[in-house]
């Protein structure tokens, strides 16, 4: 069973994504799959980490048959509820958040740079495959094709390659674990043309699209220092409210008070978020690990 974050999706979630959801879950357990709106990422729907392809991004849309007016690579124009709007691609936006990614690398650690990409500024490329997908969830093959007949811009805007409708997703629902990875593996490329990823790759790339996972204020050494999957688990999955946390000396208590603030903040950036620790030798401990969480203070109260 694959590593989700989180564990179990919110009621709010779409059917899309929760059918999706639930077919990830089947697959190998050396995978990684992030449901990113609620790590705080708007753009994305999930991200895939599959150790022996690469990268996947995909976005489930929810348009129902007739929704979509029309659309081309860079914008689509919906009409949903008798009021029209125009929205990004979302094809589109999952290319941005490569591209963004991309940038965000070149300003990184040396580490993390060393494992994802070789080159530097406009020269820079990845080392690792990525691929995007976008799911229409309610639109089927033989709707999605009348749409095209009549939106010659139908194939730029969606071309096939990258596009699932509600038959093959439902097709997908019938398979068993190694089949669906066969599947996902098309999205990518083929596997002689890259290799698996190294275990420092899949480190630097939780890094780069979570950096809250990285340990700050451990020097430089061969490994990125990062939480355990099982710490990350936990400090995605303590929700609001109070929370009490307990374990003996050295079971990463403070470990785990240091990425729940870092998701915090980078969840609401807006928010004011306090730290409260009892002596003075922690909350400068702290203090050093947080500076780059601009929303976050540090305090003691002895």
């Amino acid at each position: 069973m694959a590593v989700m974050f989180p564990e179990r999706l919110p009621g709010s979630s779409s059917k899309g994504d929760q059918r999706l959801f639930a077919l990830f879950q089947n697959l190998p357990e050396n995978y990684l799959v992030y449901y990113e709106p609620l790590a705080g990422e708007s753009l994305m729907g999930f991200l895939v980490l599959a150790p022996e392809r690469g990268v996947l991004l995909l976005a489930a849309q929810g348009w129902q048959p007739g929704d979509l007016l029309e659309g081309d690579a860079e914008w689509v124009r919906l009409k949903q509820r008798g009021t029209e709007r125009r929205e990004m691609n979302p094809l589109r936006r999952l290319q941005e958040v490569i591209a963004g990614r991309l940038r965000e690398c070149q300003q990184a650690s040396a580490l993390v740079r060393a494992a994802l990409i070789e080159g530097d500024g406009s020269a820079a490329t990845w080392k690792v495959p990525f691929a995007t997908v976008v799911v229409l969830a309610n639109i089927t093959a033989e709707q999605w094709q009348r749409h095209a007949e009549s939106n010659p811009q139908a194939s730029a805007m969606f071309p096939e390659r990258w596009l699932v409708t509600r038959d093959e997703l439902l097709r997908w629902e019938t398979l068993d674990a190694a089949a669906f990875q066969v599947e996902l593996g098309r999205f990518f490329p083929p596997p002689a043309e890259s290799a698996p990823l190294s275990d420092g790759q899949v480190e630097a790339l939780r890094c780069l699209f979570h950096p809250e996972v990285q340990l700050h204020g451990t020097p430089e050494t061969a490994t990125l220092a990062t939480l355990d999957l099982r710490q990350e688990g936990h400090a995605r999955a303590l929700g609001d409210g109070h929370r009490l946390v307990y374990g003996v000396a050295g079971s990463g208590k403070t470990v785990l008070l240091l990425a729940r603030a870092r998701i915090l903040s980078q969840q609401r950036p807006e928010a004011a978020i306090l730290v409260l620790c009892f002596n003075v030798p922690l909350a400068v401990h702290l203090r050093l690990r947080l500076e780059d969480c601009k929303n976050v203070d540090v305090y003691h109260f002895d």
